[in-house]
């Protein structure tokens, strides 16, 4: 929820002072649309590359989704792909 998401983001500023809030909140924006993404199409999605601290924030996002992320690539071009279930769980198995 909004409100959880707020809740996170909260967290994470005490534990990053200096922590960009807007782009904070694009990351998280765009974690949940690529959740919602996966999981209603049924697709692989790859997010914009980030720092190591946004994919952090980003994989804590999926996490809490109970869903499956990785970072790949190399930086700069390092960011985050979310797998929808049925893959994350094909994966995991085997």
């Amino acid at each position: 929820s909004t409100a959880q998401i707020r809740h996170l983001l909260r967290n994470i500023f005490n534990l990053m002072p200096g922590f960009d809030e807007n782009e904070a909140q694009m990351a998280v924006r765009e974690t949940e649309e690529g959740i919602q993404r996966a999981l209603h199409e049924g697709v692989t999605v790859a997010l914009t590359p980030r720092s190591a601290s946004l994919r952090r924030l980003q994989h804590r996002v999926v996490s809490r989704h109970h869903m499956i992320a990785e970072s790949i690539g190399n930086e700069p071009r390092r960011h985050l792909v979310i797998y929808p279930h049925a893959e994350a769980l094909h994966s995991a198995a085997t």
